[in-house]
């Protein structure tokens, strides 16, 4: 008996104490996603979900709050300040020139290197290929740089696809959620280390194991974005004009085939023109002549 009060004795000054880590962590996310507080039963001595409604042994328990869930006593001072968080990618269809397909990807991949990144995959046929993907990662302040250097390889830029996704909102959810495991992880090793039954050393355990993967997953997922948002990615695709393709051409050429094109154009227009207006023409030929014709008849010949 004296042994049960000892340990209830036990359990309330752990419960104070894990009220004060809680004022540390934030139920910003925590509470918006259902992920609640932990409680005790005083009778078990066992951690459990206070937003759960059963004890993990299948009775009905009521449980105190630890207190993790009391953000609004924290200053805004403690809250990190997180900058934009964007995920840069572009997609990109180029053109080289014919026969040099081999050497535009060796100088796409040089650009990357020089620009601080690194090749993630390529795809690229046979001996005789001429085309290829590849996708490439750079740094985020080398993006727009690295992009420019690549469409300075092709004879052609097919297409181009720039976007950004920002994520900052999402750094702050996640942070805020892990600041709130991480308070109810500190409050079950407390337990675990106080626990004096079998029963409650597994009950405890239990919640901590499921608190520690939820914590891995957020880690996790930080990792990602921090990845994402530190390196951006390039797909690039590439590919060699086509036989018979015309060589490029210079100021002056460009400038002939574009007085041909001018000159072709007003050419077809007048011959349009001319397609309506010479019926027409042919119509007001033929009444006049009939005019000419019928009008002696109508008033007679002309006396002397």
């Amino acid at each position: 008996m004296h042994g049960s009060k000892r340990f209830a004795a036990l359990i309330l000054l752990l419960l104070l104490s894990a009220f004060a880590v809680g004022c540390s962590g934030s139920d910003d996310a925590g509470s918006a996603d259902g992920e609640g507080s932990i409680g005790v039963d005083e009778d078990l001595g066992a951690p459990e979900r206070v937003n759960e409604g059963s004890s993990a042994g299948g009775g009905d328990v009521s449980y105190d709050s630890v207190g993790v869930n009391d953000a609004e006593q924290r200053s805004a001072s403690e809250i990190p300040n997180v900058g934009p968080s964007v995920i840069k990618t572009a997609t990109l269809r180029l053109e080289v020139k014919r026969g040099g397909f081999r050497g535009s990807v060796q100088d796409a991949i040089d650009a990357v290197e020089r620009n601080g990144g690194f090749v993630l995959s390529t795809e690229i046929g046979g001996g005789d290929a001429t085309r290829g993907s590849l996708v490439l990662r750079v740094p985020a302040e080398r993006f727009e740089a690295t992009l420019g250097e690549l469409k300075g390889l092709s004879q052609e830029v097919l297409s181009e696809s720039v976007a950004g996704q920002d994520v900052s909102q999402e750094f702050v959810d996640l942070e805020a959620r892990l600041r709130n495991y991480e308070a109810q992880e500190s409050v079950l090793l407390g337990l675990m280390n106080k626990a004096t039954t079998v029963s409650a050393s597994i009950r405890v355990q239990r919640e901590l194991q499921s608190v520690q993967m939820e914590i891995e997953r957020l880690r996790g997922r930080i990792n990602f974005l921090n990845d994402q948002t530190a390196y951006s990615t390039i797909s690039l695709d590439l590919s060699e004009a086509p036989k018979g393709a015309p060589a490029p051409k210079g100021p002056f050429a460009k400038a002939w085939a574009q007085a041909k094109e001018t000159f072709i154009d007003v050419t077809a227009a007048v011959i349009v023109g001319a397609g309506f207006v010479l019926p027409v023409a042919i119509l007001v030929a033929l009444a006049a002549l009939v005019v000419r014709l019928i009008r002696p008849r109508i008033t007679g010949p002309k006396q002397a």
